[in-house]
C-alpha cells in the first residue's frame, strides 16, 4: 500500500473520533503526502502560519471540535489529489 493510500486508511479511521495523541505525526504526513505547504494550510484551515507551526511541532493542537474538521478536510484533499 503507498504512503498516500496508508494515510486515506488512517484519516478514514480517525475522522469523527477524538483526536488521537498522533495528531502532531498524521498531520505533517497528510502535509507532506497532499504536498500542502503551511500557507496553504493556513487559509485553507483560516488560522495562522504560526498555528500550523505549532501543531506540526506538536507544540499546541486544535480544539477538538476542530480537530473533526481538519481530518475531514484533510481526506477529502487527499482523495481528490
Amino acid at each position: 500500500m503507498d504512503p498516500k493510500e496508508k494515510l486515506r486508511k488512517k484519516l478514514k479511521e480517525i475522522t469523527g473520533a477524538e483526536a488521537p495523541t498522533d495528531f502532531c505525526a498524521l498531520l505533517n504526513a497528510s502535509m507532506e503526502v497532499g504536498e500542502i505547504s503551511t500557507k496553504d494550510f493556513a487559509e485553507k484551515f483560516s488560522v495562522s502560519r504560526p498555528t500550523v507551526d505549532r501543531w506540526r511541532r506538536d507544540k499546541n493542537r486544535p480544539s477538538s471540535i476542530l480537530n473533526k474538521y481538519v481530518y475531514e478536510k484533510l481526506l477529502e484533499y487527499l482523495e481528490n489529489k
